[in-house]
């Protein structure tokens, strides 16, 4: 038994910046309507306006036979939302309970599956199918879905067309099933898909006081050096074309003002006013500080966890995980200087700390910060973190048969050693920590 869905909601947040567990779970959030196919039968909908009209009680009827049945599988494109949102809206809207997670299964993980654009317009539009998504939805979305609302009775017809905008994606994702249905999870993948959608449920638990004081120190470091940028070249920071411009005038010999550019150059420049502007604006602007602002923006509402970070096959033409919210798989490695020091920096900010104090303690607070990105998540439990052991260099050997890497592998396993032996001429036991690096 085999049912497609799809729903359309509102909310007074928003989506974008805060993720789906956080939006589905706000109580401002609600849902519209919801579009239910049983099969390849033409889709149903219930609609929040006239929840007792014949349409909507043939859709409840099929959205009970879901809950009823543990056996039947729910498909959704990007099935993440609608997991979040059933999990916090289906028993109060509908009465019942709610599917259970090994029910669900996902077209857009199918798409990826198969190395396709995974967005559903793009999709239907790659694959060539008779269906194609109602373009018009966009405009639909921002006038019911995105404050300020309008209600449906205010405007029935534009309504009518949001509710056949619904429908139509059910048509869509249905025809995408069945083109492939090649590529549907089976065995270890499905198995992974489930695991997947477990752990983006149950989340990662983040210190938002920690992060909260983080921003602070953030804040409090970012003033006094924006002003120095500016006096120093009457810019913003921000201004990154006319940054350059300026810079180039001066003697700045690259193409682009990004951090691995920057920092080889600013290791041999001579100081100037130049070598200044460009080392504030490279401190300025470590991007793993702008992972403190949607890891206090998307925890909670409930508790202090941040949910669907993670997506299963979003790299697809690799089947490697990706990383959507806070991407905290893929976080700033710390300088040498502050590799032994980060839950120090994080001990340190968890009591309190202004900018003042990590500057005194560790040097260039916004760097600090940086640097021990990795501590907030934290709910003062013990915690593991795995990778792959050099899983690149492993999978890439095999497939090419250079069998030298695959023996070192076999044996002591020190492939970054016996790397560097080979390019800086001396021996395996020679290689200390800087030629490893």
């Amino acid at each position: 038994m085999t049912f497609h869905c799809d729903y359309e909601t509102r909310s007074e947040s928003d989506l974008t910046k805060i993720g789906a567990f956080r939006y589905a779970n706000d109580p401002s959030t609600k849902i519209l309507c919801c579009a239910v196919a049983e099969g390849e039968q033409e889709p149903r909908i219930w609609r929040c306006d006239q929840p007792d009209a014949p349409e909507s009680l043939a859709a409840l009827e099929l959205l009970r036979k879901i809950s009823e049945n543990p056996d039947a599988l729910v498909y959704a494109h990007n099935a993440q939302f609608e997991v979040a949102v059933t999990d916090a809206l289906w028993h109060a809207t509908f009465g019942f309970p709610p599917p259970q997670h090994h029910q669900w299964r996902c077209t857009a993980v199918m798409a990826r599956k198969a190395a396709l654009p995974y967005s559903l317009a793009k999709l239907a539009e790659k694959l060539g199918i008779d269906q194609q998504k109602d373009r018009s939805g966009y405009n639909l979305i921002r006038k019911f879905s995105i404050p300020p609302f309008v209600e449906p009775h205010d405007e029935p017809e534009e309504w009518q067309r949001f509710l056949d905008y619904c429908l139509q994606d059910v048509r869509v994702e249905q025809e995408i099933h069945r083109v492939l249905h090649k590529f549907e999870l089976k065995g270890a993948a499905l198995d992974t898909f489930l695991a997947d959608m477990e752990m983006n449920c149950r989340g990662l638990p983040i210190n938002v006081a920690a992060v909260e004081n983080a921003q602070r120190i953030v804040e409090q470091a970012i003033g006094p050096a924006e002003k120095e940028f500016r006096e120093l070249t009457g810019l913003n920071y921000t201004q990154q074309a006319k940054v350059l411009e300026w810079a180039q005038e001066r003697g700045y010999p690259h193409d682009d003002l990004q951090r691995e550019t920057l920092d080889e150059w600013l290791e041999d420049a001579e100081d100037s006013d130049l070598k200044t502007a460009l080392s504030i604006r490279r401190d300025i602007n470590f991007a793993a500080n702008k992972k403190l602002t949607p890891m206090a923006d998307c925890a909670g509402p409930h508790d202090n966890k941040v949910r669907g970070t993670l997506m299963y096959l979003g790299a697809s033409r690799t089947g490697r995980w990706s990383g959507s919210l806070i991407q905290i798989q893929n976080v700033k490695k710390p300088p040498r200087h502050l590799e032994n020091c980060t839950k120090d920096i994080y001990r340190a900010i968890c009591r309190g700390a202004d900018a003042e104090e990590i500057d005194l303690t560790f040097g260039n607070p916004l760097e600090a910060v940086a640097s021990c990105m990795r501590h907030f998540v934290d709910d003062g439990k013990p915690m593991l973190n795995v990778d792959y052991s050099a899983i690149e260099s492993r999978t890439l050997a095999w497939g090419a048969g250079e069998e030298w890497k695959l023996e070192v592998f076999r044996t002591h396993g020190m492939i970054y050693e016996t790397l560097a032996s080979q390019m800086f001429g001396v021996s395996v036991a020679d290689v200390d920590k800087a030629l490893r690096a």
